[in-house]
């Protein structure tokens, strides 16, 4: 049921979070609802530190819950690792900065959320390959489990999406952008989006085979 919490408590402090940083003319522009909004605004300003650390602890607790309940289910030998919670949470982060970089943000914002992805994508590649590695060398079950995605059916599927396009591609991409050396405009971001994306499906449906 942590997860089910975790998602009570943090739509509202997102919404408090937002409405602390609108000013009086969009606060006006939100016509009927201008009084609620100013009283939400009025109320995120009061509360704003303990409420960014608030923040920032759901956030991880939301990006690391489905790692953390997988984990949980030993009978299932593929999500039987207690790396699935920290690997969730590192894909979380990347996803959530390559999703900002789509934002038409100025050249600094956009420096910093590239660093920000640099550093979650090389976490996430690194827990990635601890995870498999744990499971090639586990008992009977984990190597079965392991050889769904080391030369089974999800094969293709996870190499080609998950570890070639949504991180090694995109990783050593924004690294040359760092440096001056490329620019990918929004294919990059969109590509760390779509990997995450193929990596949860993969997990959860290889998981039940």
């Amino acid at each position: 049921s942590w997860g089910a919490w975790i998602l009570v408590a943090i739509y509202p402090a997102s919404l408090l979070l937002g409405a602390a940083w609108l000013d009086e003319d969009e606060i006006r522009r939100a016509g009927p609802l201008a009084g609620a909004l100013r009283a939400l605004a009025a109320a995120g300003r009061r509360g704003h530190r303990g409420l960014l650390a608030a923040h920032a602890l759901l956030g991880v607790g939301l990006g690391a819950y489905t790692g953390v309940l997988l984990g949980t289910l030993g009978a299932r030998a593929l999500w039987s690792s207690a790396l699935l919670g920290p690997l969730f949470l590192a894909s979380g982060l990347s996803t959530g900065a390559a999703l900002a970089m789509l934002l038409p943000l100025g050249e600094e914002p956009h420096r910093r959320l590239r660093r920000w992805d640099i550093g979650a994508l090389a976490a996430e590649l690194a827990l990635l390959l601890l995870y498999l590695v744990g499971l090639a060398t586990g008992g009977e079950a984990e190597r079965e489990a392991a050889g769904l995605l080391l030369g089974g059916p999800f094969t293709p599927a996870f190499w080609g999406l998950v570890v070639a396009a949504g991180l090694a591609v995109p990783l050593t991409v924004e690294i040359a952008e760092d440096r001056g050396r490329a620019w990918s405009g929004a294919w990059a971001p969109a590509l760390v989006i779509a990997g995450s994306l193929a990596l949860r499906w993969i997990l959860v449906s290889a998981g039940q085979a």
